[in-house]
């Protein structure tokens, strides 16, 4: 008598009811999972500036580059534990200090290597950025999953010409449609703390905005 070669095979009901069982279980162990497969981001680097020359003063008076991060969520996020990295080999490069970001918040952290997280109005990473082009990436808490990256580099930049989601990303949030944290631009006027303007796909032909030396330069 011959064995049933169809023995020891799953049928395909049964493939399926045990695939959605192991879904189930993965988002009852980490909720967050049923927002990252929605394709609803929670918090972004928004815009940065890569080569500061004249555009906003640290509390030390430099020209520091600048990194922005946005809370595009409907919720309040805790920034404990979030790293920031230029080093697609070191996610936990650099980490944030104890604080919050209210839903369509954001925060500034300068990219100055100074190393600075004791005050929250004033955070410097232990890293600079590359006017070259370089990987930078938004790291959740375990230190593994990124929130968003610019991959595999960000373009090379411009003096005083920012670079970073495009409009549209603040004013709507359809995620679901297509990936949209591929849409960058240029801005010939950064816009830090603010929502993005209109920019360009390319820095070809952009001019950076004129910058009035004053003492509302130190205001940060």
């Amino acid at each position: 008598m011959r064995p049933d070669r169809h023995q020891g095979i799953l049928a395909p009901w049964q493939f399926i009811a045990i695939l959605a069982l192991l879904v189930c279980i993965g988002i009852l162990l980490n909720p967050d999972l049923l927002k990252f497969y929605a394709g609803k981001p929670d918090l972004l680097i928004s815009e940065f500036l890569a080569d500061n020359q004249t555009n906003r003063i640290d509390a030390d008076g430099d020209h520091s580059d600048w990194i922005e991060i946005y809370n595009a969520s409907d919720e309040t996020i805790s920034l404990k534990g979030w790293y920031l990295t230029d080093d697609f080999r070191n996610f936990k490069q650099w980490m944030f200090p104890i604080a919050e970001l209210e839903p369509g918040q954001f925060l500034l952290v300068w990219a100055s290597g100074k190393n600075r997280t004791n005050w929250v109005d004033d955070l410097h990473t232990n890293f600079k950025l590359s006017s070259e082009g370089e990987y930078l990436a938004l790291v959740r808490p375990n230190g593994k999953t990124i929130a968003h990256e610019y991959l595999p580099k960000y373009p090379k930049q411009k003096a005083d010409i920012s670079f970073g989601l495009t409009k549209s990303h603040f004013e709507s949030q359809r995620w679901l449609s297509k990936e949209p944290l591929r849409d960058y631009s240029y801005f010939a006027d950064p816009t830090p703390l603010e929502p993005n303007s209109n920019g360009s796909l390319t820095s070809k032909g952009l001019k950076p905005a004129a910058t009035e030396k004053s003492s509302g330069d130190n205001e940060q």
